[in-house]
């Protein structure tokens, strides 16, 4: 269900904005009216929305949800700014979530159930960007002066 209200709230992305209406837009706002700052009224913020960005040429425009929420002002588009946040931060799969469980089973195994979560996280991050270098000689320097340890690991 949110797959298909977030490509219903894709209209509000200013270069996509131009043949819609706002019966396009209806099924999403009843499905996120929860989140919306006082969903009367958004008929007239979204006509006054649409036509600020039909003033402006296309490639003017914002042509992703990313950059249509940096553009879109809180002020004057309260419930249109909350619908761009939705759409920007949903999934569109549900394959980065997987991948994130999958990554974790990974690195904590059996034999690192005591992990720190904070350890933890750096190993998850490490696996999932393998193309991030990591400078060993900086890893090492900063393990070996953090604490007292049984083991010198610098001679």
């Amino acid at each position: 269900a949110h797959q298909w209200m977030a490509y219903n709230v894709s209209i509000l992305v200013p270069s996509m904005i131009e043949h819609k209406s706002f019966d396009d837009l209806k099924d999403s706002i009843l499905f996120y009216e929860a989140y919306l700052p006082s969903p009367n009224l958004i008929k007239e913020e979204f006509q006054l929305y649409q036509r600020k960005w039909l003033n402006e040429a296309l490639e003017d425009r914002p042509d992703n949800a990313i950059d249509a929420y940096v553009r879109c002002n809180g002020t004057f588009f309260p419930k249109i700014k909350v619908l761009l946040q939705i759409y920007a931060t949903l999934p569109m799969t549900t394959t980065t979530g997987e991948r994130s469980f999958s990554t974790l089973k990974l690195v904590k195994i059996y034999l690192r159930s005591t992990m720190s979560e904070n350890r933890l996280n750096g190993l998850a991050m490490m696996y999932v960007h393998p193309m991030i270098n990591i400078d060993i000689e900086q890893v090492i320097d900063k393990f070996s002066k953090r604490k007292n340890r049984k083991l010198d690991f610098v001679a």
